[in-house]
């Protein structure tokens, strides 16, 4: 772990994930592993690697399924794709669906990210498409959506 802080410091990114990854498979305490695959997601999410940031969040869940910081980064990655997923930019609101999935699972999982869950679903929800955008483009309220590109997921659509 201790390389694996070092080489963080030394912005060697490669080596950091390297030992990372070691140090969460060799951890007999599962929360501590679970920590260590949140270091890696956030190398990978600074690197802006966002399939990549949510394996390593979704890791961090099979040692911790009750990290609700891990979804909340997962919320997050989601939300600062919102632009580039759709050719169409107005269909942003609809990846903003789905970062508001991730943080109501964090909020269930993770009574202690509550406060800051709600903060960015508060954030997010102001990007959910409007009624009248919706209904031109096709969609209402409770519609199930793909959301395409490295998200691959379905969502429920919301509307502001």
């Amino acid at each position: 772990l201790g390389l694996a802080n070092k080489a963080l410091r030394d912005k060697d990114f490669t080596t950091a994930v390297k030992y990372y990854s070691e140090a969460a498979n060799l951890e007999t305490d599962k929360n501590k592993s679970s920590d260590y695959m949140m270091q890696l997601a956030g190398i990978f999410s600074n690197q802006r690697n966002f399939a990549r940031a949510r394996q390593a969040a979704y890791d961090a869940l099979e040692y911790n399924p009750n990290n609700g910081e891990a979804y909340i980064l997962i919320g997050q990655l989601y939300a600062s794709s919102a632009n580039n997923i759709f050719p169409e930019t107005e269909k942003a609101g609809l990846v903003y669906c789905a970062a508001v999935d991730k943080l109501q699972r964090a909020r269930s999982v993770d009574p202690s990210v509550a406060a800051k869950a709600n903060s960015l679903i508060n954030s997010y929800s102001a990007g959910f498409l409007d009624t009248e955008t919706a209904f031109m483009m096709g969609y209402k309220a409770g519609d199930s959506v793909h959301i395409p590109g490295w998200i691959g997921e379905t969502t429920t659509v919301r509307l502001r």
